[in-house]
């Protein structure tokens, strides 16, 4: 078989119904945001990283996450004591364990996109207390306190956008402004 006879077979068992609501929607911003986001740690990782780089990924990281825990209020939040890391922690390794949750979080949502599956919400509450656990890991072993990743992320949303979210402005970002406001400013 050639690869173009492959492609119209193929094409045969392409799932052309759509099942989803704005709730999916949600989410399915939320899972693809946070794998870009992790992206971004592995592109700019190298070795040592720039700290406000880890700040502002996580924190939009968990500007994701937080989408998941208003959709599915069983999800708990883990409690800070409780998260403890191993000095032998390969920052890599948590990268990786948060993109295998991602992309299961993913799974499940292709699943009810294109099948029409129910979503298993324990699945999904795992998954998104797996990610949350692994970035406040990430941030542990870097010595920065979730609790300031949280307001700078807001600081640095406010300052983008004011109160309320726009597309020309999620395109047209003062950079500047917003890496002073993650180095600890206050515009």
């Amino acid at each position: 078989m050639k690869f173009d006879e492959y492609k119209i077979l193929a094409e045969k068992t392409l799932s052309n119904e759509f099942h989803s609501d704005k709730k999916v929607e949600r989410i399915l911003h939320a899972s693809l945001g946070l794998a870009t986001e992790i992206e971004e740690l592995l592109i700019n990782y190298n070795g040592e990283m720039d700290k406000i780089n880890i700040l502002e990924e996580m924190g939009d990281a968990c500007w994701y996450v937080s989408i998941y825990y208003r959709e599915y209020p069983n999800i708990k939040e883990p409690i800070e004591t409780e998260i403890e890391i191993e000095n032998s922690l390969n920052p890599k390794d948590i990268i990786m364990d948060m993109l295998k949750s991602i992309l299961r979080l993913q799974d499940i949502i292709k699943k009810k996109i294109f099948y029409n599956k129910t979503i298993d919400e324990n699945a999904i509450a795992t998954l998104v207390s797996e990610i949350d656990i692994d970035i406040r890991k990430y941030l542990k072993l870097n010595d920065i306190r979730i609790e300031d990743v949280w307001e700078r992320n807001i600081n640095k949303l406010r300052a983008r956008y004011g109160e309320k979210f726009s597309s020309e402005r999620a395109i047209t970002r003062d950079l500047e402004t917003e890496r002073e406001i993650l180095e600890g400013g206050s515009k």
